[in-house]
């Protein structure tokens, strides 16, 4: 066995033994954002024929210009996987269709320049970023070095100059058209790839002038779509570019030396093997150095959003990439050692080592179903080495266990589930979403899902619609449940009592230890609907002194308060805590009065809650009814419990509560939140026989 031989042999052997043994070592903790794609597609398929559904995902690929186009709600990165789960339910679909399709571009780009295979994937294994992201199901990897791939291997083929110019064009107008559709359909980086044949108009020989101005055109066209048809994530960035040099300047630097860490981004050694390996080059020399200088332009333009904020791993995907090629290229095309193609040579070797040695300390020591953080709320975790950023990509190991824990469930026996969670719930923000429902819905497939599982929440979509139900469903939904079912509440953005006390009052609860860890659990024996609220008496005001009081209410109000700062939404915390935060940390605006009606004409931004007391004299709970009718967002509490919720941005409504009041002393606490415009807020209190409840408050807020 030869040397050449043994190596090849090496590097074939050392590629899938990182990739499997990083495989296994992560198993289903998957970011959230690595199920966004199949979860729309399963989601679009199940909601009609096949054909409506392939309809409904095309329309999301052509609907780029919004907040946030994922890169998952595609025809490749979505529907594929989403028609795989049809067939068998799995996590993996997307992470398996990822990998598939970098090694499919991988064994063509390298077939097309005649590039050794094996020096290829020993460069590819230098990047242990790109190594990482290779198993990942967001389309990080294969979006963007598919068009690369397809590009370059196109403007360089053998075959372009000996072609007659007008037969050329056409070719090369239906060529990159593909190209751009396969670009818009995954992660915003592969829409740059319109650079390639405007670099190969200027650089590659023996081409003809007319084929030049055609690949200028195409990449001029090219551009023109990518700017025309940006989604806001890219509007944004395109805004934070500087016009001043000298701030330019400093951002190159920033995400040089960032680059250069070796910790942050990817072994940045790669990147110097191609500077390296560049004059070795022989054929298409100039290409391949405005190429690469090209592409240190393009993901170093990251420094300028956020202050460096995306100098990420997945932001730089593209460098390793095109670093490979040219590294592999030179040396497929050496004719003799030079020191500087040496040195490139050991970069290499040492990426090589460097990534394994990476792989091997993460299954042994980092994969995260050995972390167990005190508080995983706050410690971030991540799934994979280099599958990091400084906003996003971390994921919560109880989360995922809870889903896990949940499918089993699912499974074992045959009891629905009724879990009280969405998207209000804290980590499943827009930035980093953990898709715990995706995980259960991936995982049992649509029929198994719909047959055993229903959410609820306040909140029912992030980027497209789940399938969660509004709260004011509960009742109905949980009459159609064959009992016994399972109850999950997750705290503390539901309160177990006030779901209890809402839902459940007439209905035969057992709390049960099902093993989760950021829910409890009940199984509902019996249901009937709900009647009046019963709410728990403050036993902390049983005795105490009495206060002077009028009738009336106190009003504490903070005015222009940003959108989300006023936000009645409580992730990580309970409402009450909510209410208490927003009053504290917007203390200089928090203007106090008594007003006598609880009427008001809010402004924009405002944040207003109305508190008062009844003192009950009968010995026995008291029916009250309450009506609210506001725009926007709004809450009653009763003795610190909360009875009613209406959360985001809507039109004036009216909505009525039925509660009991316990005898003796009893507090309300009616709270509103004004968006975007002027409006009124209005509440009234009957009891039974339909007469007014006389709340009372101490006119000097003692």
């Amino acid at each position: 066995m030869g040397r050449a031989s043994l190596l090849s042999r090496t590097i074939y052997a050392t590629v899938p033994a990182n990739l499997v043994t990083l495989w296994m070592a992560r198993g289903p903790y998957v970011t959230g954002w690595d199920l966004s794609g199949a979860t729309f597609a399963v989601l679009a398929l199940q909601q009609g024929s096949i054909t409506d559904g392939v309809h409904a995902i095309l329309t999301a690929t052509l609907n780029q210009q919004r907040p946030v186009f994922t890169g998952g709600e595609s025809l490749i990165y979505g529907l594929i996987p989403g028609l795989l789960n049809m067939v068998w339910p799995s996590l993996f679909w997307g992470h398996v269709l990822n990998l598939a399709l970098f090694v499919a571009i991988s064994v063509a780009i390298t077939h097309w320049l005649g590039c050794r295979p094996h020096l290829y994937w020993a460069c590819i294994l230098a990047s242990p970023a790109l190594v990482s992201y290779a198993i990942v199901a967001y389309p990080y990897v294969p979006s963007t070095t598919i068009p690369y791939a397809l590009a370059i291997g196109w403007v360089l083929s053998d075959r372009q100059p000996r072609r007659r110019a007008w037969w050329g064009l056409l070719l090369d107008v239906a060529v990159f058209a593909l190209i751009a559709a396969i670009a818009f359909n995954g992660y915003e980086s592969g829409k740059t790839a319109f650079v390639v044949p405007a670099i190969a108009a200027l650089t590659v020989r023996r081409i003809p002038f007319a084929r030049r101005l055609g690949w200028l055109a195409v990449a001029a066209a090219f551009a023109w779509l990518v700017f025309e048809f940006r989604p806001n994530t890219t509007a944004v960035a395109l805004e934070t570019l500087p016009r001043d040099p000298a701030i330019a300047a400093q951002g190159l630097v920033r995400a040089a030396m960032a680059y250069a860490n070796g910790w942050d981004i990817d072994y940045p050694g790669l990147g110097l093997a191609a500077v390296l390996a560049l004059p070795s080059i022989r054929t298409q020399r100039p290409f391949w150095a405005v190429l690469l200088a090209a592409v240190v332009g393009l993901v170093s333009l990251n420094a300028f959003q956020a202050e460096g904020g995306f100098l990420t791993p997945h932001r730089f995907l593209l460098l390793p990439f095109v670093a490979a090629l040219v590294v592999s290229v030179a040396l497929s095309e050496r004719l003799r050692w030079t020191p500087a193609l040496a040195g490139a040579v050991l970069l290499v070797a040492t990426g090589v080592a460097n990534t394994s040695y990476h792989t091997v300390r993460f299954a042994l020591r980092d994969r995260p179903a050995l972390v167990a953080p005190s508080d995983p709320r706050i410690v971030r975790v991540y799934p994979l080495p280099y599958h990091r950023a400084k906003l996003d990509q971390h994921i919560w190991p109880t989360r995922i266990r809870d889903a896990m824990r949940l499918v089993e469930l699912a499974r074992q026996g045959h009891e629905p589930h009724l879990l009280f969670y969405g998207f209000s719930i804290a980590g499943e923000d827009s930035v980093n979403p953990q898709f715990l429902i995706s995980r259960l819905l991936l995982s049992l497939g649509y029929p198994a899902f719909r047959e055993r599982i229903v959410f609820v929440d306040h909140r029912p979509d992030m980027y497209f619609d789940f399938p969660i139900r509004p709260l004011s469903e509960v009742s109905s939904i949980a009459e159609h449940l064959s009992v016994p079912f399972f109850l999950h509440v997750r705290e503390p953005e539901y309160s177990v009592p006030a779901v209890l006390a809402e839902y459940f009052n007439r209905a035969r609860v057992v709390p049960v230890d099902l093993g989760l860890r950021d829910f409890k659990s009940f199984r509902v024996e019996e249901f009937s609907s709900p009647g009046p609220i019963p709410v728990e008496p403050l036993p902390a005001l049983v005795g105490a002194p009495q206060v002077p009081s009028e009738k009336g209410y106190c009003l504490a109000l903070a005015d222009l308060l940003a959108g989300p700062l006023g936000e009645l939404g409580h992730q990580g915390t309970s409402l009450a805590q909510r209410i208490d935060f927003v009053l504290a940390w917007n203390h200089d605006r928090v203007s106090k009065r008594f007003v006598p009606t609880p009427e008001l004409q809010v402004q924009p931004g405002t944040f207003s809650v109305f508190t008062a007391r009844f003192n009950e004299p009968a010995d026995r709970p008291m029916l009250v009814r309450f009506r609210v009718t506001a725009a926007d967002e709004s809450a009653i509490l009763l003795n610190g419990q909360p009875v009613a919720e209406e959360l985001g941005w809507h039109k004036p409504a009216e909505y009525t509560v039925e509660a009991l009041l316990p005898p003796g002393p009893n507090e309300l606490r009616l709270v509103h939140h004004q968006y975007w415009h002027p409006g009124t807020v209005s509440f009234s209190s009957t009891d039974a026989d339909g007469q007014a409840i006389l709340w009372q408050c101490n006119p000097d807020f003692s």
